[in-house]
């Protein structure tokens, strides 16, 4: 029997897409490890047995009380934290988001998670301090840590060149879809497109409202639903809306919850995804499930994700994204890429991917 303690401090009240990782994670790994014993320590969640679905004997919550600030968590993480699981001695530390404890007293092995290299190769995501930070972070926890898990093979290539990490220290564990998705029904699609998103720069967001705009020239009933929150640097994307005179035909829809965002999938005509960079990229694999047509960059780790299954487009020409926009049009070419969904499907299974980490706490 092994003691695991899990840094669940950087998580709060609503799960971005690191903790829709880690609470998949925690549904298998309670389901398939009856055996060791699991210590999750949480800062400002205010109930993470109900958000993280924390419901085995042999998983403990403990509260590390209240964080005022991001500054503030952080020293927590990086100076009290340490002290916390010291006192517990675990066999093994695992940090589900990027950020491992410098210090250590506890003698445990280190296994951390980098999900994507976004702040080295998007500066102007984050402020000269907070990418300075996120980078610094990555590389030292990089180092610090005994394996290093990732969530796909085109994160794992970036993580050995820009962090200099070896191959072998590397684990890919891929993201994959929650075990009580619905069922997809056979309901006909309607004259939309959907892409599901935060909204920011990185998304390339203006560029898909340039191609649909050529696109739309020619299928004047079409629409193209907006779905997510605003993000960082949003202003010029909403802009570009009204320059190019779509406000009836693009509509910001904001953050949806799972029920409703799953309506879409089933409805749409396809999703439409073509981001400049994804470390994996859940929507497109929610899409496939609901045997929705996809279109995805053929950039990072989208072409992973869809394989087969998917459209694949330049993000950065335009018309290469209407094209795709076009084929989602033709039923003949949909039927082509929907045979091979069911097997793309298969390469993302929970069970299977919780089971990978299993093997090396196992270790």
């Amino acid at each position: 029997m092994k003691k695991i303690a899990i840094n669940m401090l950087p998580f709060k009240n609503r799960l971005p897409g690191t903790g829709n990782y880690i609470k998949r994670l925690l549904f298998f790994l309670q389901k398939l490890d009856t055996e060791n014993n699991y210590f999750l320590y949480f800062g400002n969640c205010d109930d993470p047995k109900d958000l993280f679905g924390i419901y085995a004997d042999n998983f403990s919550i403990i509260k590390c009380g209240k964080f005022e600030s991001k500054l503030i968590r952080i020293l927590n993480e990086q100076f009290i934290f340490p002290f916390r699981i010291g006192k517990l001695k675990p066999d093994i530390l695992f940090c589900p988001s990027v950020a491992v404890p410098l210090l250590s007293f506890s003698g445990a092995k280190i296994i951390t998670t980098i999900h994507d290299l976004i702040p080295f190769l998007f500066k102007k995501k984050y402020s000269f301090v907070q990418r300075s930070y996120i980078n610094l972070i990555s590389y030292l926890s990089a180092k610090k840590a005994d394996k290093v898990l990732t969530v796909s093979e085109n994160s794992k290539k970036d993580i050995i060149k820009f962090l200099n990490i070896k191959e072998e220290k590397i684990k890919v564990l891929y993201n994959f879809l929650p075990p009580e998705m619905p069922e997809k029904n056979n309901q006909p699609r309607e004259n939309f497109f959907i892409t599901v998103s935060t909204i920011n720069p990185g998304k390339n967001l203006e560029r898909l409202f340039e191609a649909f705009n050529i696109f739309h020239a020619n299928n004047g009933d079409f629409k193209l639903y907006v779905i997510g929150g605003k993000g960082w640097n949003y202003e010029s994307i909403f802009l570009k809306v009204k320059q190019l005179e779509l406000d009836k035909a693009i509509i910001f829809l904001g953050y949806l919850k799972d029920d409703d965002l799953y309506k879409y999938y089933q409805m749409a005509k396809a999703l439409v995804y073509v981001s400049i960079y994804e470390g994996f990229g859940i929507p497109p694999l929610e899409a496939l499930h609901f045997n929705c047509p996809v279109v995805v960059s053929n950039t990072s780790s989208l072409p992973e994700v869809v394989g087969k299954a998917g459209f694949l487009v330049d993000p950065y020409n335009v018309n290469s994204i209407a094209d795709g926009m076009y084929k989602c049009t033709d039923e003949a070419q949909i039927s082509e890429k929907l045979k091979f969904i069911p097997d793309q499907l298969k390469k993302f299974n929970g069970e299977t991917e919780t089971k990978k980490l299993l093997t090396l706490i196992k270790s």
